[in-house]
């Protein structure tokens, strides 16, 4: 049922599926899942659902603590993981459907792979 809700709220919408996030900073699953939703140059959107929290680390922190956290992603799609750093949180609390969150790639990655992800979420022709 929460997939329907997930596949619903992602409507003609190109996406990446990430399957683990974790923040370096404690080592802790942050969320289960969450979607890429959005990709320029070495910037990412990150669509993290409410029921794909971690019930334990939203206990002990706040969405506000993540910015400037640096996290593993594992793109599940890609069968890939990355870094990235998050910039901004865009909403305040996990009562609201979905989080969207700013994320800068690390300056690690090769720039072939921000070329990937700006393709993928290019308008169709």
């Amino acid at each position: 049922m929460n997939d329907l809700k997930v596949s619903s709220s992602l409507p003609n919408t190109n996406f990446l599926k990430v399957s683990e996030v974790i923040g370096f900073s404690n080592c802790m699953v942050i969320a289960n899942q969450a979607y890429i939703v959005e990709a320029k140059g070495y910037n990412l959107m990150l669509r993290i659902f409410s029921q794909h929290f971690n019930a334990e680390w939203l206990q002990e922190h706040s969405l506000e603590s993540l910015v400037f956290e640096d996290l593993s992603l594992f793109i599940t799609d890609m069968n890939m993981d990355v870094e990235a750093q998050v910039l901004k949180v865009y909403q305040s609390s996990v009562k609201n459907a979905h989080i969207d969150i700013k994320l800068q790639l690390a300056d690690s990655l090769p720039e072939y792979w921000t070329e990937c992800f700006a393709d993928m979420f290019s308008p169709a022709a």
